[in-house]
C-alpha cells in the first residue's frame, strides 16, 4: 500500500482550500520535481509541472472523437496563407481556435482539459516527501484553464481509484482489517456530493454510524470497487476506527462490575420484567454495537481489550438464558 506516498496530505490540502473557496496558486514540491496547480474558488482548474502531460490536448481530442478532422485542416491551412500564427497557436490558447475555427465544440475542448487535468492530478498523488505552498491571488499558470470547476473530492476520488486498480483485492482486504470503520471528517468533506457509483453509494449510511468492514462489504454485495473504495478512504484517514467516547469507558466499566456481583441476565441487558428473547437480542445488539473491542480504537491498551471482549461474550450468554426461559 506504498502506491501513494503524499495521498493523504495532497487530500487534505485540496479540500481544505475546498472548503475556504480559495483562489491562487498551490506550488507543490517533491523528490521528483515542483508542480502549479491553480485553484479557482477552491476548485483546481489547471496543473503544470513536473508530471506526464499525457499527449496534447487535439491528441486528446482526436482518441475522443471530438475533432473534425476536415475543419482542422482547413483551418490549419487558413491560418498558414495568413502567416499569422505557427501551427503551436502561439496566439492564444489552442482550445479556443479550435472551437473558433469550427474543428471542435466547446464541450468536446472542456471535457478533453477536464481529462487532462485529472491525469496530472493522478500522476501528481504518486510524488514522494511532498511540501505545499499556497500563494493567494491570481491564479494564472500559462496553461489554458478548465471552464467549470472540478470537485476537488472528485479529483482525489479519481487518483486512488486509479492507483488501486492494479491492487489485488486479497491484499486490500487484508489492509481493511476485520474492525470497525466510521468516516471522519475528512472523509465527509470528500464524499460530499462525490459522484459514486450504487454499490459504493449502498454503504455510506451504514459507514457514516459505524459498522464492521464485513457488514459494509455485504451491503455492496461484495463489490470490488466498493471494496476498493473502503481502502482508499482508510488510506487516506478518511474513514477509520471509531474512538470510544468516555460514555463508552463508564458503561464498560458498569456493565464489568454488574458481571463481577453476578447480576441477573435481565439487569446484565436492562431488560423490563418478562422480556423475551427477541428483546433480549435487540438489547445485546445495541451493547455490543457500543462495548465491541473495535469500538475502544487500535490506541486502547490490551488488558482493556480483553475486558471489552469478555463482556460481549458475558452478554451474549445473558441473551441465551433470556430466550430459553422466555
Amino acid at each position: 500500500m506504498d502506491r501513494l506516498p503524499a495521498a493523504t496530505s495532497l487530500a487534505t490540502a485540496l479540500l481544505a482550500l475546498e472548503r475556504s473557496c480559495a483562489t491562487g496558486v498551490l506550488h507543490v514540491r517533491g523528490a521528483l520535481g515542483e508542480a502549479r496547480l491553480a485553484i479557482v474558488d477552491g476548485t483546481p482548474r489547471a496543473l503544470v509541472g513536473a508530471v506526464p502531460q499525457g499527449g496534447t490536448l487535439g491528441d486528446r481530442l482526436v482518441r475522443s472523437g471530438g475533432l473534425d478532422a476536415r475543419a482542422h485542416a482547413d483551418a490549419l491551412d487558413a491560418r498558414a496563407q495568413a502567416d499569422t500564427l505557427d501551427v503551436a497557436g502561439s496566439r492564444g490558447p489552442v482550445g479556443r481556435w479550435l472551437v473558433e475555427s469550427g474543428a471542435a465544440r466547446p464541450e468536446a475542448v472542456a471535457h478533453a482539459l477536464r481529462e487532462q487535468l485529472r491525469e496530472r492530478v493522478r500522476a501528481l498523488f504518486r510524488w514522494h516527501a511532498v511540501e505545499f505552498q499556497f500563494v493567494a491571488g491570481a491564479a494564472e499558470i500559462g496553461v489554458p484553464m478548465v471552464p467549470d470547476a472540478v470537485r476537488a473530492g472528485d479529483l482525489v476520488l479519481s487518483a486512488m481509484r486509479d492507483a488501486l486498480a492494479q491492487e489485488p483485492l486479497l491484499a486490500l482486504r487484508r489492509f481493511l482489517g476485520d474492525g470497525l470503520l466510521v468516516l471522519t471528517p475528512l472523509g465527509e468533506a470528500l464524499l460530499d456530493h462525490a459522484a459514486l457509483w450504487p454499490d459504493e453509494a449502498a454503504m455510506l449510511p451504514t459507514l457514516r454510524s459505524g459498522a464492521a468492514v464485513d457488514a459494509l462489504l455485504s451491503i455492496a454485495r461484495g463489490s470490488p470497487r466498493a471494496l476498493r473504495l473502503l481502502a482508499a478512504l482508510r488510506y487516506l484517514r478518511a474513514a477509520s476506527s471509531p474512538r470510544a467516547s468516555a460514555d463508552t469507558y463508564a458503561l464498560l466499566l458498569r456493565k464489568t462490575r454488574e458481571v463481577r456481583r453476578a447480576a441477573d441476565a435481565g439487569t446484565l441487558l436492562e431488560l423490563a420484567r418478562g422480556a423475551d428473547g427477541s428483546a433480549a437480542r435487540r438489547s445485546l445488539r445495541r451493547f455490543a454495537g457500543a462495548l465491541h473491542p473495535d469500538r475502544l480504537g487500535p490506541e486502547a491498551p490490551a488488558a482493556l481489550r480483553r475486558a471489552s471482549s469478555d463482556l460481549v461474550g458475558a452478554l451474549a450468554l445473558a441473551a441465551e438464558r433470556v430466550a430459553r426461559s422466555a
